[in-house]
């Protein structure tokens, strides 16, 4: 519909400008909040076997005595590269010379940003899915809550360092610290605003927890896992320690390319990871009482 002043058609515009797409924010952070370093083992590989050596407690003996002595053993974890995240956006040159906007630049953007909360996405449902689960405790508190949970943590031999905190969570751990709450303007996670240390542990709100949509992943058995968004809703909080969650990436690759078969571009983005919890105590994810 035209536009009038008075009776006089005027002349209507598009802006080259975009409105913004909004994103969840991005916790995963290599060395932070999962472990990455048998990333360099993945290399010309689909996936990668992690030996566990195995040593039993001892009790102590007179002195004098002679060594008891015992083979070496070892248990296996396999993280296998087999989660792929692949976007391709095809750009007609006909398309892209009647715009003012450069659409294939901003698609290569605009892609990564996609492709990385999709992995974030799948973080959570690994998360969740191989991580242990119990409802938050009971603590009037939310300092309460999380030292109740590193204590439990703790007797399980594990130490979390970094705490991923549904919207809700997180602010109510930000009003009651205070002072106390100290942000981390070193780390990338802070783009978002979103992290801190309290009580010697990162406190990262996770805003993907309440996600309308079901998250999904591909395990190291071939077999794609499915939470749905009222599960990830239902979280409260998740308290890791991060040497227990890997995610070992091989390929990531974005490119725009001129294509043999019309006229004009693809803007095209590839990452392919794999996501393994080898320690389901060092993951507790603690879900709302009403969840």
């Amino acid at each position: 519909m035209a536009i009038m002043v008075n009776s006089f058609q005027v002349d209507e515009r598009y802006s080259s400008l975009l409105l913004p797409n909004l994103f969840f924010g991005d916790w995963m952070v290599p060395g932070v909040t999962y472990n990455d370093e048998y990333e360099r083992d993945a290399t010309g590989a689909g996936g990668i076997w992690v030996r566990k050596l195995k040593i039993t407690p001892g009790d102590p003996a007179l002195p004098g005595g002679d060594y008891t002595n015992t083979t070496p053993e070892s248990d296996l974890a396999q993280i296998v590269l087999n989660n792929s995240y692949d976007r391709s956006v095809k750009i007609h040159a006909a398309l892209e010379a009647q715009t003012g906007v450069n659409l294939a630049a901003s698609y290569y953007e605009l892609n990564l940003r996609q492709v990385r909360e999709d992995m974030n996405q799948s973080g959570l449902a690994c998360l969740y899915t191989e991580g242990s689960k119990a409802t938050a405790p009971t603590a009037a508190t939310a300092k309460g809550k999380i030292l109740a949970s590193c204590a439990a943590m703790a007797k399980k031999k594990v130490k979390p360092t970094v705490a991923l905190c549904s919207p809700d969570f997180y602010y109510s751990v930000v009003a009651e610290a205070g002072s106390q709450y100290i942000p981390d303007i070193n780390n990338r996670i802070n783009d978002s605003g979103t992290v801190g240390n309290w009580l010697g542990i990162n406190f990262i709100m996770v805003n993907g927890l309440s996600t309308p949509n079901a998250s999904k992943y591909i395990d190291y058995t071939g077999t794609t896992k499915s939470t749905t968004a009222a599960n990830l809703n239902g979280v409260e909080y998740v308290l890791l320690d991060p040497r227990v969650f890997h995610c070992v990436t091989s390929v990531t690759s974005m490119r725009m390319i001129n294509s043999e078969h019309f006229p004009g571009q693809l803007a095209q983005c590839t990452v392919v990871n794999g996501y393994r919890v080898t320690n389901a105590d060092g993951i507790h994810v603690a879900t709302k009482a009403s969840a």
